[in-house]
């Protein structure tokens, strides 16, 4: 249902139903506690139904209590630490719980009831009857409204009227006198219980139901009304905050404001965006031949749909290097005898609409001023320019920071008019993945950029493969300084049951930013295809979650999020020096998030990576990534990547698997030109979880890895790491600890230090890895990988 969501309510009701259950001390076990009172309130004890007692903060509720709240009066109670009640003013309850269900009767009056679905066990189940009516809910937020009429004109009982609003989730609601019930009453028990959505309003007034229908926005403010409580009391209980403990401290003070009535229920204001309706995926399955513009792998031979001012051929190889994708390549290059400040530059034809856009490219740097002075710094520069002439990013190698002085290209070879000399800087084929937002109309172009600085003898030289242009049209898009808030326990997209298929999720750019109070998605017994991103943060756009839970949670269902860019597509601009690199490493935190990144139950998921992040800062206190009750996750390329200038700092485990199963083609952490460093255990196996990989962690770019603590936990039993490669077949590792670390590209045994001496801890998994297999992939004179204890 497309419409508007409501907020405070949501989040004063949810934040309270997500703590831990109040300890209550001896004797029976209570139905609920009472956490916040505003006026006076009566309770009539089971065992001594007579007796009227005063209502007090924190006192129990026991199974057939029942509660009258008096004049201008507010009850809120906390029910098994699942369900949070608030009870409105001249209103009569009861409590009950037994195996299984807990239920609330209201057989007079108005109230609100919120159940936190991922604290409900399988099969069971909250329950709110009214005099007519039963309604079951799981993860819901619903107010229910109970109306007797004082007189009619015909003899019988007086007629009641429940009213239902479903402000998020959904309820199922059946007749609660099937014995005499009417006909239209049998009708729905024979059918099945009749299914109340989000922003949706049932009224049954005896046994009669209504038509299902939507909430208009305008009577929010009549729903809501007298939800709103004061509390008589001056603080938070000190057994909830023991039960939160020091990890909850952020949740703890939540807590407290809205035990002490500072969330107060008040209607929200309306969304900056309304939810729109799931569209068809324009993108799914392209490749560069959908591309936009025309000849991206350069397959005709020549520079169609292209312009090319200087040096520039299209070739087939040069020497031993040949096209990454199909038969041909460009190359671009300053020009043999070239004079100073030369430049060569060929740009893309023009992209004339869209808002959203995946750029893509392989390109290969090469210098013949490798081992000149670091006054001769031709640089290569890549743009995408937008319809209104605004660079949207940029990409920029140069001989002094691409090359290290070490041997680069093995062999002298020509081709298209430039010569790479032996020994010359290659960069080996980079990989420019991108998201693109216009602030014009569509985009004028790529344009490349080859430019000799300070010489006129030595040439440098760029090869172009592959480039695509492809449209994503998001669900959600932010721009121009927009800014989108959701409520606390709402996720952006929530899916029950449902096949969906759409490009892309989110994007938020330029100046624009999200709060998000829920999570991106969760998704139960759904099929998603979804090639693009769950979340792209790009050009100085901003998402922060006040969410603890996890950021993406999916259960039971096929999910492919990021087939071809990965989940959460993170980059920023600014950068700072690392002075334990010199790396210019990104210092822009596009995404904001406390707690994990993935969280998947009895689901299967496919993707291309995780997280990936591009001169981006990300700070993970929490899993990125958490598998359990047999998941399995298979990540095409790395299952973390750190794409190019990213710093991640985390806090152990980064992945935790469960009874789950995790397959990564590449590397688990790829660190390109990046730093990654942390504590803790960076994998946690648990109860026959298996991991299946090429790598630990690959390491390039003059990139480091660094990571104090185990590799790998293990507990419980049968648990195995795989890894799958042949990188010290023809000798070039190191071992150390037991690890092997295969060296390439000017690395050395220098370039690692391990003073862990236990990198897997746990006697219940094994690691398998062949002889010929690394652990490690080490490529660069300046990259490194260190392990402390």
């Amino acid at each position: 249902m497309t419409g508007r969501r409501m907020t405070p309510l949501v989040s004063t009701i949810v934040a309270i139903v997500l703590w831990p259950q109040v300890v209550l001390g001896q004797g029976p076990a209570p139905a609920g506690v009472v956490t916040t009172i505003t006026g006076q309130a009566t309770v009539a004890r089971a065992t001594l139904p007579a007796s009227q007692l005063p209502l007090k903060f924190q006192d129990p509720l026991y199974t057939r209590d029942t509660v009258r709240t008096g004049e201008s009066s507010v009850v809120r109670l906390l029910m098994g630490g699942k369900a949070l009640v608030t009870v409105r003013e001249q209103s009569v309850f009861t409590v009950s719980e037994e195996a299984g269900r807990a239920r609330v009767g209201l057989e007079s009056g108005k109230l609100a009831v919120a159940v936190a679905r991922q604290r409900l066990r399988p099969g069971e189940t909250v329950e709110v009857g009214t005099p007519n009516v039963v309604a079951g809910i799981r993860g819901t937020v619903v107010v229910f409204d109970v109306f007797r009429a004082t007189a009619q004109a015909a003899p019988g009982p007086v007629p009641v009227t429940s009213s239902l609003y479903v402000l998020r989730g959904q309820v199922e609601v059946l007749p609660r006198l099937p014995g005499t019930a009417s006909a239209g009453a049998r009708l729905a028990a024979a059918q099945g219980p009749v299914i109340v959505g989000p922003l949706q309003h049932l009224s049954v007034t005896g046994n009669v139901f209504g038509p299902v229908q939507p909430i208009p926005p305008g009577q929010l403010a009549q729903i809501l009304a007298g939800l709103n409580a004061g509390p008589q009391h001056t603080g938070t209980p000190g057994n909830v905050l023991e039960q939160v403990g020091t990890q909850g401290a952020a949740q703890a003070t939540l807590l407290a404001q809205t035990l002490t009535g500072t969330l107060g229920l008040v209607p929200p204001p309306p969304l900056p965006l309304v939810e729109p309706d799931l569209l068809p995926c324009t993108s799914c399955g392209s490749t560069g031949s959908g591309s936009l513009i025309t000849n991206g792998g350069f397959e005709t031979g020549d520079f169609t749909g292209w312009t090319k001012t200087g040096a520039g051929a299209v070739i087939s190889s040069l020497g031993s290097i040949t096209a990454p994708e199909g038969s041909f390549m460009a190359i671009l290059h300053t020009g043999a005898g070239a004079v100073g400040n030369r430049t060569s530059t060929l740009t893309s034809e023009s992209v004339d609409s869209g808002d959203v856009f995946r750029v893509k490219v392989s390109y290969n740097f090469l210098s013949n001023e490798l081992a000149r002075s670091s006054t001769f710094n031709d640089t290569l520069t890549i743009k995408a320019i937008d319809g209104a002439g605004v660079t949207a990013f940029q990409v920029t190698e140069s001989r002094n920071t691409s090359f290290v002085e070490s041997p680069g290209a093995p062999q002298t070879a020509t081709a298209g008019g430039f010569t790479i000399l032996a020994g010359q800087g290659v960069t080996g084929f980079q990989q420019i993945d991108r998201t693109v937002v216009s602030t014009g109309s569509g985009l004028q172009g790529l344009l490349f950029e080859i430019k000799d600085v300070g010489d006129s003898i030595r040439d440098s030289a760029v090869l172009i493969d592959a480039v695509a242009i492809l449209r994503d049209p998001p669900l959600y898009l932010l721009r121009d300084g927009s800014t989108l808030t959701r409520p606390a326990g709402v996720p952006l997209l929530e899916l029950s049951g449902a096949s969906r298929t759409f490009d892309s999720l989110l994007v938020v750019c330029c100046n624009s930013s999200a709060t998000l109070g829920g999570g991106l998605l969760r998704a139960t017994d759904s099929t998603i295809e979804m090639p693009f991103s769950l979340v792209s943060v790009v050009q100085g756009g901003r998402v922060v979650s006040t969410f603890t839970d996890p950021l993406v949670q999916v259960a039971r269902g096929t999910y492919t999020l990021g087939r071809d860019m990965g989940m959460l597509d993170l980059a920023g601009a600014a950068t700072a020096v690392d002075p334990a690199t010199g790396l210019a490493l990104g210092t822009d935190r596009p995404l904001q998030h406390a707690g994990a990144f993935l969280d998947a139950s009895q689901a299967t998921v496919r993707t291309r990576s995780v997280v990936r992040l591009d001169t981006a800062l990300l700070e993970a206190s929490a899993p990125l990534l958490a598998l359990r009750d047999g998941s399995t996750l298979s990540a095409e390329g790395a299952a973390i990547d750190l794409a190019y200038r990213a710093n991640v700092t985390a806090l152990g485990p980064v992945v935790r698997l469960d009874a789950s199963t995790l397959n990564v083609a590449g590397a688990v952490v790829n660190v390109n030109a990046s730093v990654f460093s942390g504590g803790g255990t960076l994998l946690s196996l648990a109860n026959g979880s298996t991991l299946n990989a090429g790598l630990l962690a690959s390491v390039s770019g003059g990139g480091l890895f660094s990571w104090s603590g185990p590799l790998a936990t293990f507990s419980g039993t049968g648990n195995t790491v795989n890894l799958a490669n042949s990188l010290c077949a023809s000798g070039g590792c190191v071992t150390a600890a037991g690890l092997r670390f295969a060296l390439t590209n000017g690395a050395a045994a220098g370039n690692v230090v391990v003073t862990n001496p236990t990198p897997f801890v746990g006697a219940g998994g094994t690691v398998n890895a062949a002889p010929t297999a690394a652990h490690f992939l080490v490529s660069g004179s300046t990259s490194k990988v260190t392990l402390a204890p």
